[in-house]
């Protein structure tokens, strides 16, 4: 029977906070407690003589009270001290009660206490904020006067709104009116203005009849350390007017929403509060949004930098009709925003939601997912970029009326420019731009005598023009330095990259190259030296290890070259014998950036001991980061790392794996063990780079046993596998629907070697999970990435699979399905982006698909559509960032 009962008052009480005091009976507090504190929550009031019965907890009436019910919540009115008691005032409660004479004693005092109907026109106005709606309702049926504390405003009855401010005299655009301050409760009312996280100001004299409208003429200034509340006009008012604001722009989740009839044309219809926007109307109010929306949007982006976030802060503002502009001078290069998502739709740009506008000499560019300032501006110039680097065809063309042409223009993508605006804009148009341009014919200009450009089967690649002797500067080119690297930079120095044009963006790797770059720092510039003879006709080609520390996008090389790095992801990857070969072509910065790393600084889980061999000594968990080095001499049976030449030894059954310059713990590590690893699984051939000090200990990969090789090809470092594919060697598929072949520039590809149908699991894979992404493994949980093999790692990407990745987080397994039956000899593929939020290596996509997202970067850079479209085959894990 107990059970079925509500738990009262005195059951539930904070006796932190309030107790029963032993004799009196009354409800004490336990400790000093400000103003808006929450005491506890009731169902039944009832006035009972002198007393309010609040369920099972009588309180005495005060007409000093120090409580205040609000939506059946009782919070201290005032501040208040230990062992005062809780008291309560009836007038707040009740209209009219049976009369009785009052004993508070309090300076406010009325002597007899009627209800509310008994107080002053003073008293009223003053406790009307604290009444009950019944009271408040009452009062104003019975003829209350409510007053306004501003002289330039009146509270009259309107026979549409009810009780309204009226303006009593003309306003003018941007007097400030009306402040007030109140009770700051933890929870939202009917009259309440949100001022901060779980702060709400309860206000009256008579500002809590501010009504709302969709296209107001007063904006609300809100002070959370102060609590209070003002008026500002947005435009001059006339005498007579109504006030109004935009409740919008104030409450973020409203309590009470409500059917908007104020018949503006801007209006928002259903008022639910900020939280219930689209981006389009948040950005068009939020010129006129308390800090506390602003600070609301901020925390519900799941992106730290995102665009909504970066417009909090003090170098962007939006103006007007949502506008963004700079609010102080920055100059060419600097990144305003970092942003997730990128759309294109009628005729503006949307980052992460924020839009931007078109102009054909804009502030800005979209590069690498920022926007970054093209040139100096000033402060108030507006922030906007231009469409045509964003698509190669519009949907359908748009007039601009930007200044920079005396008319209004067409725009139509990048595929509508002239041949001089192609040539300037090619190097910020965006990686998919670039292609298609390409692809159509699109032809870039070199201006030197010496050098011209020609398609080939990865878009553009520099030829010579005529025959050319060593030492022969070929071209030079300036550019915009940017604080990040992209595919088509070169570094200039740490946070300093060089974007740059004139032709010499194409210029292709090789690691036997035929030109070396000398680098500009003071004038941000390249000059492209030959560094032998090259005759009329061969390709133009440089070693981009030479001036990247670490490549924005790392890529397998296949220049056959018999120095080929195979895997370039930068000179901070290369061994001490790799650096030293090319020495004299690297830039001041590559050795600059390898002397202020050639130190090994050892975390405090390794030790060093009097062999210099490093071991552990405290326990290493399984796939856990043992240390992380990027110079790495290889040594026959054995690697030292840094310039203090630690050794770490080769063994078969090593305790640690390399992947990509981290040792990585292959299984748990006790204190005390001497740290190993396969060497095997980094170099392909121990006798070719060791022809006399050769071990058999140790041979490469090549060497290894078939059933090593398949077995273990997982947990190879890519320059193994890129030689091993060289030498045509060919993975073998453990699924009997697949076969694995060479699929020329692609590399080696699963196929179907029989018609499949929907539904058939082609792979059921596990492997081995290290704490970061890499270009071969696939997101199983949070900082959880899988290496694996068994032939699954042949299948391709595509926008358009056949194949969906199951992910099993808690076995840190994959299954591929089938998602439509295969024909045979059909290419066997997934979508990239259905397992990646952000890929480790992003490329260039040219499976042909209608749905082709161009550059692949992960489910992140997704348009709204492919999100929508992806959404069902997409992971858990990316769904839920």
């Amino acid at each position: 029977m107990f059970s079925r009962q509500r738990r009262g008052v005195l059951s539930s009480l904070d006796d932190s906070l309030l107790s029963v005091h032993e004799t009196s009976g009354e409800l004490r507090l336990m400790r000093d407690a400000e103003s808006g504190i929450q005491l506890f929550e009731v169902t039944d009031v009832q006035v009972v003589g002198d007393e309010v019965a609040l369920d099972d907890v009588r309180l005495k009436h005060c007409c000093s009270a120090n409580a205040v019910l609000v939506d059946k919540t009782v919070l201290l009115r005032r501040m208040s001290l230990r062992d005062e008691a809780l008291t309560i005032n009836i007038n707040h409660l009740i209209y009219s009660t049976t009369p009785f004479k009052c004993s508070c004693k309090s300076e406010n005092c009325t002597g007899e206490v009627r209800g509310f109907v008994g107080l002053s026109e003073d008293e009223k106005n003053t406790e009307l904020m604290f009444t009950s709606s019944q009271v408040r309702e009452a009062a104003i049926l019975d003829g209350l006067c409510i007053r306004s504390t501003s002289p330039l405003v009146e509270v009259r009855e309107d026979k549409r709104m009810g009780q309204s401010t009226f303006a009593k005299t003309n306003i003018s655009k941007g007097t400030r009116f009306f402040g007030v301050s109140g009770l700051i409760l933890p929870f939202a009312t009917m009259h309440t203005i949100h001022l901060s996280d779980k702060k709400h100001l309860l206000f009256g004299d008579g500002a809590e009849f501010l009504t709302h409208s969709c296209d107001p003429n007063t904006r609300i200034l809100t002070d959370s350390a102060a609590a209070k509340v003002e008026c500002i006009a947005l435009r001059d008012i006339k005498e007579g007017e109504l006030i109004s604001f935009n409740y919008l722009t104030t409450e973020w989740d409203m309590q009470y929403p409500f059917s908007c009839a104020c018949g503006s044309p801007k209006c928002y219809g259903e008022i639910r509060g900020f939280k219930h926007l689209g981006n389009d109307a948040r950005q068009k109010l939020w010129s006129v949004t308390s800090t506390a929306i602003k600070t609301f949007v901020a925390k519900s982006q799941d992106n730290p930098n995102s665009a909504w976030i970066e417009i909090t802060s003090k170098r962007l503002m939006v103006c007007g009709e949502g506008t963004v502009h700079v609010t102080t001078e920055m100059v060419a290069g600097t990144v305003l925003i970092t942003f997730a998502t990128m759309e294109v739709l009628g005729g503006f740009v949307y980052v992460d939601g924020l839009r931007l506008n078109h102009h054909c000499a804009p502030t800005a560019a979209l590069i690498e997912n920022r926007v970054v300032l093209l040139r100096t501006v000033s402060a108030g110039e507006e922030l906007n970029v231009n469409i045509n680097c964003l698509r190669y065809s519009l949907p359908e063309e748009m007039t601009c009326t930007c200044c920079r042409f005396n008319q209004p223009h067409k725009v139509r993508g990048f595929k509508g420019l002239d041949e001089e605006d192609k040539q300037a804009l090619i190097v910020i148009a965006q990686l998919d731009v670039c292609t298609a341009a390409i692809r159509s014919g699109f032809k870039g200009n070199c201006e030197s005598p010496f050098i011209e450009l020609r398609r080939c089967g990865v878009g553009l690649e520099v030829i010579a023009k005529v025959d050319i002797a060593e030492g022969t500067r070929l071209t030079s080119a300036r550019g915009h330095s940017l604080p990040f690297p992209t595919p088509l930079t070169v570094q200039l120095g740490e946070r300093r990259h060089l974007l740059f044009s004139n032709g010499a963006q194409f210029i292709s790797h090789s690691c036997d190259p035929n030109v070396r770059i000398h680098v500009d720092t003071i004038k941000n510039a390249i000059e492209v030296e030959a560094i032998r003879n090259i005759p009329a006709g061969a390709v133009i080609t440089t070693n981009f290890v030479t001036t990247e520390w670490e490549l924005h996008s790392p890529f397998q090389c296949k220049c056959g070259s018999a120095n080929c790095l195979h895997n370039i992801r930068g000179f901070k990857f290369l061994s001490s014998a790799q650096r030293s070969s090319i020495q004299q072509y690297v830039t001041p910065a590559m050795s600059r950036l390898a002397g202020l790393t050639a130190s090994v600084l050892l975390p405090p889980t390794i030790n060093v001991n009097e062999a210099m061999m490093l071991y552990v000594v405290s326990p290493v968990a399984r796939e856990g980061v043992v240390l992380e080095c990027s110079n790495i001499d290889i040594q026959p049976v054995q690697v030292a790392l840094g310039q203090e030449g630690y050794i770490i030894q080769h063994k078969d059954e090593a305790n640690t794996v390399l992947v990509e310059g981290r040792f990585v713990a292959l299984r748990s590590i006790e204190p005390g063990e001497i740290i190993t690893v396969n060497m095997n699984f980094f170099v392909y051939d121990m006798k070719v780079l060791f022809p006399q000090a050769y071990s058999d200990k140790c041979t490469g990969f090549r060497h290894l046993e078939e059933e090593i090789k398949q077995t273990n090809l997982y947990l190879c470092e890519p320059p193994v596998r890129a030689q091993a594919m060289r030498d045509g060697w060919i993975v073998h598929s453990t699924s009997s629907f697949i076969d694995i072949r060479q699929n020329g520039e692609m590399g080696q590809t699963a196929y179907a070697n029989r018609t499949i149908y929907k539904g058939t699991v082609l792979f059921a894979v596990s492997g081995f999970v290290v704490p970061f992404p890499t270009m071969y493994t696939i997101c199983v949980g949070e900082n959880r990435h899988l290496l694996f093999g068994e032939g699954a790692e042949c299948i391709a990407h595509h926008c358009d699979p056949n194949v969906q990745v199951v992910v099993n987080e808690r076995r840190s397994s994959l299954k591929f399905v089938t998602l439509r039956d295969i024909e045979k000899g059909e290419m066997v593929t997934f979508n990239y982006c259905t397992t990646e939020w952000a890929m480790n290596t992003p490329f260039a996509c040219l499976c042909g698909s209608r749905y082709c997202s161009g550059t692949i970067r992960g489910f992140s850079n997704l348009c709204k559509n492919d999100r929508q479209r992806l959404w069902p085959i997409t992971s858990q894990i990316v769904r839920r960032y």
